[in-house]
């Protein structure tokens, strides 16, 4: 972790500060503020599972260090190796992290709308956790209906690191139109820090606290910067108290960051659904490899 602290020192905060001190510039703390194309009449999705797939973009720069230092054409031909991806796997719903808004130090162009438009999905959600003259930047979804409920939430500040924060939106789902009636399900992109424990367990609460009391199927996708085994509880405290299933936990295969291989990205879904299938994509589009899974129905929700 001391490694991975400095390299973030070098690639995120000493950028940022430079920039700060010319600027002024402050972080976001606006837990409402979302933008892109996600609204219209509700599309009751009738396949018989859901194919879903998290990534952290990494802000577009690939293998590189900091997108500081790349041109604009540069980060698009990233984000065009990520659509390609995206289309071949052909998700119904994608879950994105670290996903920049215009940014001067990412290229001055929105990477959500322009993946959704690389990928071939009509409806995207930014919500962008941290923001300043230079950068935007926070969780996003890729959908290929409108999605109903968005919701974003930026956690308490964690100074030195930005801000990270979650997106929340529900679809309609009616598999093989076998149910009376469509149900709800919610669906959280989420990013937690990477660098305290202590910060990501206060973190974890508020997305817990988000769902408690729901009422209906939840997925929650991203990064949550910590594996399954060790002392850090993080992921066993959110599949407990909101009663969560984990696709094989403790599979040493199933590493998605890059430099270490740990299983930092995961996909959480409640008891009343199913994995069918679960990935690791091995294409090489950020420092993580993006997951991927389709979805069933569980036997207790018919």
């Amino acid at each position: 972790m001391v490694t991975r602290f400095l390299r973030y020192i070098i690639a995120m905060i000493i950028p940022v500060s430079i920039l700060s001190a010319y600027s002024g510039a402050t972080i976001a703390k606006s837990d409402k503020d979302v933008t892109g194309r996600y609204t219209g009449h509700p599309v009751v999705i009738t396949s018989s599972t859901l194919k879903v797939l998290s990534l952290n973009l990494a802000h577009g720069r690939k293998n590189h260090l900091n997108q500081v230092l790349l041109s604009e054409h540069t980060i698009r031909r990233n984000l065009d190796d990520i659509g390609g991806t995206l289309k071949s796997f052909g998700s119904d719903f994608i879950a994105l992290q670290e996903a920049d808004g215009s940014s001067i130090w990412s290229g001055r162009f929105d990477h959500v709308q322009y993946l959704a438009s690389q990928g071939g999905y009509a409806y995207y959600a930014n919500a962008n956790h941290s923001s300043s003259k230079f950068f935007t930047f926070g969780t996003a979804f890729l959908s290929n209906v409108p999605l109903q409920n968005v919701r974003s939430k930026t956690f308490e500040p964690s100074p030195p690191t930005l801000n990270k924060g979650l997106l929340t939106a529900t679809i309609l789902w009616n598999p093989d139109k076998r149910l009376v009636q469509a149900i709800e399900v919610d669906l959280v992109s989420v990013h937690l820090d990477f660098s305290r424990s202590t910060i990501r367990k206060k973190q974890a609460q508020e997305l817990i606290a988000m769902f408690i009391h729901r009422d209906k199927p939840l997925i929650i996708l991203g990064d949550l910067n910590a594996t399954w085994a060790g002392k850090d509880p993080t992921v066993r405290d959110i599949v407990r108290e909101l009663n969560l299933r984990v696709y094989q936990p403790d599979n040493t295969e199933l590493g998605t960051y890059r430099s270490t291989g740990s299983r930092l990205d995961w996909i959480l879904i409640s008891d009343d659904l199913v994995f069918n299938d679960y990935v690791v994509l091995p294409d090489i589009l950020s420092d993580h490899f993006a997951i991927g899974a389709e979805i069933g129905l569980g036997p207790s929700a018919h």
